[in-house]
């Protein structure tokens, strides 16, 4: 039964366990000592509906917050610097078709009490399937103390809650005294909404790809990504073209989104950087800003690479921009190209612009930032919206800002910011200054100007107080935006690009709570409509809008444009559409795009740049100089059984192309470790005591050679410290610098290669570290099929693998039914089976058979799920003058040992490293495999059976899935009975031995040299 979330019992923890990566950094202690529930003077009648959890002897108080003699809200007091206070309250349910969206609102007293208290965070949690809380959403990020007198609003949206399970708004305060208020909480429902699409449920790889990143039309695309990165994990990527500069346009060059760019100066240096990003490029969603051919074209090539739809991002109609307004067809196009027109070599050229207008129709899903594209283009608005966290005028000092531009109390500042250009009415701005004749009114402008015309003009207008400024850096935005007293839109009614753009700069005015003079022109006429600006039909109304601006009389508009912003243009609200848009486009299979693939095959013609329809990263070669690979393995019993992976580790290096294995097993933390030994104390037959000498060995590097580094990465877990070995352990945090320590102390290659052996959860974070050159998925069972897994940990374990499935450029597997149940993710996965050893001839009998009476009937693997038990016990009383050797771990099944106990001649020698266990091995007269048919035997591919075989030794199976290679060779029993009759057969001689030369040639054929010349194979591409 799940744990009620708001009752004083529910579980007091650290909401952060199973948050996503993006938002580990909020601060947030846990406590022994959190008490649920308070008795102190709270006005439970008013403040009931938040409970409350604080730390012992915390002095606070919550009462209503009133508005004159009304209750309003709730005041949240602390008493003192040592109180400590976390309060939430659940959400009213909405219904899987239902959502809706919240206001909230704090504010901090603007005089009187003894100060406000700091807000650590406030966030929306939600009950995962074991009843504990964790992080839903992030709203506001502290840690942060409102200035008195300041007030916050976050609005956000209960979309998105996991199966419809509760959502908690929560928050923490420390470091009093003082009141902090929460002013108001309201909710408007939106109503179901039964044509739209789930919104994604985890964090997506997305890539927003520029046309070019060097100057401004990388604005839009740099705010998709920022608004992506609040839920995502987000690159901006594109070409630089030398005609509009050298670097990363300066106003986002210092931003801390992920950017990547190349060069391009024509078609041909385009395709060739296009190609090469493609192939580096690993991405869930793809999404262009603007529909011109160079974000097209590289969009296409990443989506390819990446099997994953392609969203098309509009904010203004790019044929605006150019001479003939008609979009160009695929004649005009071949046309071009056979004339060698100078257009076609250009991949910006008007006729490439015209022709992207043709190729949007072949987007996955389209998007655009206003509602004359929509009413155009079709697609899911998103506003230039902007960040609510950052576009908060409590957040900046206004007056420092005007004093840095010369502005004091008395000036008021029109603002313009933003690229100038003849259409956005800068002109007009300055005749009307010029009408008006107000020495208060001075205009700023911020933002290079390009066109020599416009600048020459601006020049003459010695009659007004006129200043131009530079480019300025992005992040300054807010705070520029906030000196000004007005800030005045003029888009020309009549020019086409006006009809289709709406300037960002409206959205910073709105959001900075700046009043806004605009002329309605068609993309803004739903937020006139909501009266978020002041409409300035003619130069009379301008001229008289500019005089109340001189008088301070339109202060009241910019609250009401700052309300608009925060319901309609925040980041809160429009990366919801964004995920809802991303939803979609995942929902929809990636349509054919025919008109793009002839467009690549047409220039890849023209220029003799190799396009092909997958941009995967290109095989290797065989003059390829011998690189590292990298082995992650699931688990910490490498070394142990030699296992599959340890096999193929073991055989690549003699290879000879493979310079050195670095091998990793998945991180432990010590308390993991040490109840591993624990365990194997109190249990026999269990694994445990090797995994801990292991794992030692690797920490303390004591099992490395010159070419196989062995290294596992042990942590303290959730102790605040920890040694073992003789060092001091880190936090689980801080697998990254192991990596990146690993990598320098070992000298590892650019660009190794990676072998992942699924299921490995830290998958993401060693790509991102190590760069492969290539990712080699190697499917060795299907962990979905485990028994006892709960419906979160089960989810977790699909989108594990749909992650390393996706990135991997080739994929095995060891069976059929491995590869079968796998092809929805990879239809391209490569059956290598599973190996063996030529081993040397006999060998000296183990000291731990060499006393017990024959015939010995052994059995060697793991002693756990899949073991037909009551087969063996059967063995054992048939044979009672015999032995029954088992060997491998029973960790987890202490009734093994009890069956051990009830038959004297079964012996349990426990687990036992893979060369010894061969020793033992060879000494039996007859090896088995009583194994259980189930779902786990059906997606396996029995190693052992290869081990035995390759022993020379008869064997004795149970008829399961995958040993078809041997079955000729062993004798197969589809029942009990069978086995029994079989094992009696085999032990009487009554089937004869496998002949030694053609057990010699089986073994050739299925030796891991075999293997591994297949795999090769595939790698370089045969």
């Amino acid at each position: 039964m799940m744990t009620d979330p708001t009752s004083p019992q529910a579980p007091v923890q650290d909401i952060m366990n199973d948050a996503p990566t993006h938002a580990c950094d909020i601060a947030n202690e846990t406590f022994d000592d959190w008490i649920p529930d308070s008795d102190q003077d709270n006005d439970g009648a008013f403040c009931g509906a938040w409970h409350v959890e604080y730390k012992k002897n915390s002095r606070f108080a919550l009462t209503p917050a009133l508005q004159g003699d009304r209750p309003s809200g709730v005041a949240v007091t602390l008493h003192d610097g040592a109180s400590w206070l976390r309060i939430w309250q659940q959400l009213p349910h909405q219904s899987d078709e239902a959502q809706a969206d919240y206001a909230l609102a704090l504010s901090a007293p603007a005089k009187g009490g003894d100060g406000v208290p700091i807000l650590k965070w406030v966030v929306l949690l939600s009950i995962d399937a074991k009843g504990q809380r964790v992080l839903h959403k992030t709203l506001v990020q502290g840690p942060i103390r409102l200035v008195p007198g300041s007030r916050i609003v976050r609005n956000f949206s209960t979309a998105g809650s996991v199966d419809g399970r509760p959502l908690l708004l929560a928050m923490d305060f420390a470091d009093g005294p003082g009141t902090l208020a929460i002013a108001s909480l309201s909710i408007h429902p939106r109503g179901p909404l039964p044509s739209q699409p789930a919104l994604a449920k985890r964090p997506e790889r997305v890539c927003v790809i520029s046309w070019d990143m060097a100057h401004n039309p990388v604005g839009r695309a740099f705010l998709l990504a920022d608004m992506a990165a609040r839920n995502h994990s987000v690159e901006l990527v594109g070409p630089i073209f030398k005609t509009y500069g050298n670097s990363i346009w300066p106003p986002i060059a210092d931003a801390l989104l992920p950017m990547r760019s190349f060069p391009a100066s024509d078609m041909a240096s385009f395709l060739r950087g296009a190609a090469e990003m493609a192939r580096n490029t690993r991405c869930d969603i793809v999404h262009v800003g603007k529909p011109r051919l160079p974000s097209l074209l590289l969009g296409h090539l990443i989506s390819q690479a990446n099997n994953c739809p392609m969203i098309v991002d509009v904010d203004d109609h790019e044929l605006a921009f150019v001479k003939d307004r008609t979009p160009a067809d695929w004649n005009e196009v071949l046309a071009a190209a056979e004339a060698d027109a100078s257009g076609f070599a250009i991949p910006h050229s008007d006729l490439w612009t015209r022709f992207g207008e043709t190729l949007l129709a072949e987007a996955d899903y389209v998007t655009v930032s206003n509602i004359a594209l929509q009413r155009r283009f079709g697609g899911a608005v998103l506003r230039h919206a902007r960040d609510e966290t950052l576009f908060d005028p409590a957040r900046y000092d206004r007056d420092q800002t005007r004093g840095e531009f010369g502005y004091g109390a008395q000036d008021r500042v029109i603002l313009f910011l933003g690229t100038p250009r003849a259409h956005k009415g800068l002109l007009d701005v300055a005749e009307a200054l010029r009408r008006v004749q107000d020495p208060r009114l001075a205009l700023c402008v911020i933002g290079r100007i390009g066109d020599k015309a416009l600048s020459e003009t601006l020049a003459t207008y010695t009659d007004i107080r006129l200043a131009l400024h530079p480019d300025q850096p992005w992040d300054r935005l807010p705070e520029l935006v906030n000196m000004a007293d007005a800030v005045v839109i003029l888009q020309d009614p009549d020019h086409p690009i006006a009809a289709y753009q709406l300037p960002a700069k409206l959205t910073d005015a709105l959001a900075m709570g700046v009043p806004v003079l605009a002329r309605t022109v068609p993309p803004l006429e739903d937020i006139a409509l909501a009266r978020a600006y002041l409409p300035v039909p003619n130069d009379a109304a301008l001229d008289a809008a500019l005089r109340d601006v001189a008088a301070d009389r339109i202060a009241s508009q910019g609250q009401a444009g700052r309300t608009y912003f925060l319901t309609e243009m925040s980041y809160a609200v429009n990366a919801a559409r964004l995920d809802l848009a991303y939803r979609a486009a995942q929902q929809a299979r990636p349509a054919a795009k025919p008109l793009l693939d002839r467009t690549l095959k047409l220039l890849s013609r023209k220029t003799g740049i190799a396009l092909g329809p997958s941009a995967r990263r290109p095989p290797l070669r065989r003059d390829d100089a011998p690189r590292d690979m990298i082995f992650l393995w699931k688990q910490n019993d490498s070394d142990i059984y030699g296992r599959r992976p340890d096999m193929l580790a073991k055989y690549m290096l003699e290879t000879g192309k493979v310079r050195r294995i670095i091998h990793l097993d998945a991180p432990i933390a010590l308390q993991e470790l040490e109840q591993q030994s624990e365990a194997a104390q109190q249990q026999a037959a269990h694994q445990g005591r090797q995994i801990y000498e292991t794992v030692k060995k690797r920490v303390l590097r004591q099992a490395d050679t010159a070419d196989f580094l062995r290294r596992t990465f042990l942590h303290r877990g959730r102790a605040a410290s920890g040694e073992a070995f003789g060092q001091a352990l880190p936090p689980p945090e801080a697998y990254a610098d192991f990596l990146r320590a690993l990598r320098e102390e070992a000298a590892v290659q650019d660009g190794p290669l990676l072998w992942v052996s699924p299921l490995v959860f830290d998958y993401p974070l060693v790509m991102e570290v190590l760069k492969p050159r290539l990712v080699i998925a190697d499917l060795i069972d299907d962990q979905r099929t485990f028994p006892g897994l709960s419906a979160a940990y089960r989810q977790r374990v699909e989108e594990g693998y749909e992650a390393i499935l996706r990135d991997a450029d080739m994929v095995f597997s060891n069976c059929e039914p491995i590869r079968k149940v796998f092809a929805p993710l990879r239809t391209d996965i490569h059956l290598v089976p599973n190996g063996c050893e030529r081993l040397d001839g006999d060998v000296e009998a183990h000291a731990a058979l060499r006393d017990l009476p024959r015939p010995i009937i052994g059995y060697v693997g793991n002693l756990r799920d899949r073991v037909n038990w009551p087969l063996i016990e059967r063995i054992a009383q048939a044979y009672p003058d015999g032995s029954i050797v088992l060997v491998g771990s029973a960790h987890g099944r202490p009734e093994v040992a009890a069956i051990a106990e009830r038959h004297a001649n079964i012996h349990m020698l426990g687990v036992r490293p893979y060369e010894e266990a061969l020793q033992i091995m060879r000494g039996f007269d007859v090896a088995i495999m009583p194994h259980l048919q189930n779902a786990l035997s059906d997606r396996m591919n029995p190693l052992k059976l290869y081990v035995y075989f390759a022993s020379g030794l008869p064997i004795v199976a149970s008829a399961v899935a995958n040993i078809d290679e041997l079955a000729p060779y062993i004798a197969v029993a589809d029942t009990d009975d069978q086995f029994m009759a079989q094992l009696k057969a085999v032990l009487n001689g009554w089937i004869p031995p496998v002949n030694p030369a053609l057990r010699d040639y089986l073994v050739s054929k299925m030796s891991w040299q075999a293997r591994i010349n297949a795999i090769w194979r595939v790698l370089e591409g045969e």
